[in-house]
């Protein structure tokens, strides 16, 4: 591969509402100035560095805007340490072209929050649609028009763009598990990053340049060295292998539920978000998405003795504890008390008022932001 920003060609895009050229930016053209680190989270993944948000970027396309302003801004998620023996493993089954599980967001920064090194969480990467699938029978129109109800249920930021052109989500599948492999724990940081911008940007998820573009907001991540590897004997068979035991749950909580999908072939395979909870030899599972009670009940009955932290007593402790950033619903979800429902227009209120005073930043994100502690 030629080397150097200019002999490399970047992905492109035509913007359907603008009609013009979108190019995302590389590593080389987008490089982010640290204002001070982080130090480490004991329930999240490595510490991070903080940067302003360039106003100037407002005048940038829109695919180039948010992968600019997530790279200065350092919008990204981290990976828990291990925690010690009897301690409960999460074993979340995901994708990032899936609103479901992007959805999901909120209720797992809250199982986060709640038990921090108690839960050590594990990423499996399903892969929902290849290349020679099916035709999918929803047109990108159609879907988002079915993310403006996912944005009115769940509150995870949507742009609700319809897409260029009709995508596949493996490729992007493997560039998560090509990170977690070229760099463990950077699998989590991929998977917010490309979440995000699916849902809050024309990317396409099957184009390796915008896919190179994207990994490039993560920092400290060598997405050049990422994608590359997609094609290498160790990620195509890690990758496969997840999306063998992705297809394992017939016979489940989750059929019983009706949260799993029939395969053609015969079996079911996990919808995302799916998550698989055990405590050494025994486990719970938790299918498709579910509310923050209902993986509290699985979490508790596992193992009553956990330490339980409470809602935090401001949106600022909230934010705070994420160095990359949390979206309103997140906050909200964090400062709500169980069985509560979360004051979604309080806790922007509280997080405005914030901003004013200088403690918190505000990185606009589709119909939402990203809020991040100064």
């Amino acid at each position: 591969m030629a080397s150097g920003a200019a002999s490399r060609k970047r992905g492109a895009v035509k913007s359907r509402t603008t009609g013009e050229s979108i190019s995302i930016r590389n590593t080389a053209q987008t490089t982010a100035t640290a204002i001070r680190p982080k130090e480490r989270l004991v329930c999240r993944r490595e510490s991070t560095r903080r940067v302003y948000l360039d106003v100037k970027n407002v005048r940038l396309s829109q695919v180039e805007y948010f992968t600019r302003s997530l790279k200065k801004n350092n919008v990204q998620s981290m990976t828990p340490p291990t925690p010690p023996n009897g301690h409960i493993t999460a074993r979340l089954y995901t994708d990032p072209s899936c609103p479901y599980g992007y959805s999901a967001n909120p209720a797992l920064r809250v199982l986060e929050w709640r038990y921090r090194e108690q839960i050590q969480w594990e990423l499996v990467m399903i892969g929902l649609s290849e290349p020679g699938d099916p035709p999918s029978p929803f047109s990108q129109t159609d879907l988002s028009v079915f993310q403006i109800d996912m944005r009115s249920r769940y509150g995870m930021p949507f742009t609700v763009e319809p897409k260029i052109r009709n995508f596949t989500s493996s490729r992007s599948c493997q560039a998560i598990v090509s990170a977690r492999l070229n760099q463990p724990g950077s699998e989590w940081k991929v998977l917010r990053a490309l979440q995000l911008l699916q849902f809050n940007s024309p990317l396409l998820l099957d184009d390796d340049e915008q896919l190179r573009a994207a990994i490039s907001t993560v920092a400290g991540l060598d997405a050049d060295a990422i994608v590359d590897a997609i094609d290498t004997d160790p990620v195509q068979a890690a990758y496969r292998a997840d999306y063998a035991e992705s297809r394992q749950a017939a016979g489940g909580a989750g059929d019983l539920q009706g949260k799993t999908k029939k395969l053609d072939e015969g079996g079911s395979r996990f919808t995302a978000p799916s998550i698989m909870f055990s405590l050494g030899e025994f486990g719970l599972e938790a299918a498709g998405i579910q509310s923050v009670e209902a993986y509290d009940i699985v979490v508790a009955n596992l193992n009553p003795g956990l330490r339980r932290t409470p809602p935090p007593e401001s949106a600022f402790d909230a934010v705070h504890l994420y160095p990359s950033g949390l979206t309103t619903q997140e906050v909200a979800a964090i400062m709500t008390e169980p069985n509560d429902i979360p004051d979604r227009v309080e806790t922007e209120r509280e997080l405005v008022r914030l901003t004013g005073e200088g403690r918190v930043n505000r990185v606009t994100m589709g119909d939402d932001a990203i809020w991040l502690a100064n």
